[in-house]
């Protein structure tokens, strides 16, 4: 007599354990990320031995020190707005649209930066003060959800995992160091 239902073999269960596990790596940090914030921030600071208004010149050359990084393919000058330059970052799938909301060289300088594509805002924020020897800069982003949308939950957990909010000043500071040549520097967290 022959057993009418069918086994499962070890390899369709090693197929389904598989199948569990991919779909486990997208679903999970998608179910995770609805309990993140929608605000993030971090800054950074570093001192370095030249005058404000020498790190200031560097830090307006946004074209070579944009906000995204090294993964900007592009930047196209805007008509600048009454409070100062704007332009695009245009990278691989998304685009930054930025302006400047605050000016006041040499010492304080403001931006926002809207990913509609990502409904994401990003306010970055500037100071610059004398220290003995040289200027203090501190870089400020401030993230900011806009619009949520399905990969809103994903963004979240690179945001929050990552520290993306931390990485990008980072990033920027230490471009604009090395522009004005200096090699031994370090870059500080700031709470």
């Amino acid at each position: 007599m022959t057993d009418p239902t069918p086994k499962v073999t070890t390899t369709a269960r090693g197929m389904w354990l598989a199948l569990g596990f991919v779909l486990s790596l997208f679903l999970v940090p998608y179910f995770i990320g609805f309990t993140l914030p929608d605000d993030y921030e971090g800054a950074v600071q570093v001192d370095v031995a030249f005058e404000p208004q020498r790190v200031w010149d560097e830090l307006m050359r946004h074209d070579a020190h944009p906000l995204a990084g090294g993964s900007v393919q592009a930047v196209v000058e805007l008509p600048a707005t009454e409070t100062g330059p704007a332009w695009e970052e245009h990278l691989e799938r998304a685009q930054l649209v930025v302006e400047t909301r605050v000016m006041q060289p040499p010492t304080r300088l403001e931006r926002v930066a809207l990913d509609r594509s990502n409904g994401v805002e990003s306010t970055w924020q500037y100071e610059l003060t004398p220290i003995d020897g040289g200027t203090r800069l501190l870089a400020r982003q401030h993230l900011r959800i806009t619009e949520p949308s399905f990969a809103t939950p994903y963004f979240r957990v690179f945001t929050h995992y990552l520290d993306f909010a931390q990485q990008a000043p980072r990033d920027q500071v230490e471009s604009v160091v090395r522009a004005l040549g200096v090699d031994d520097f370090e870059v500080v967290p700031v709470n």
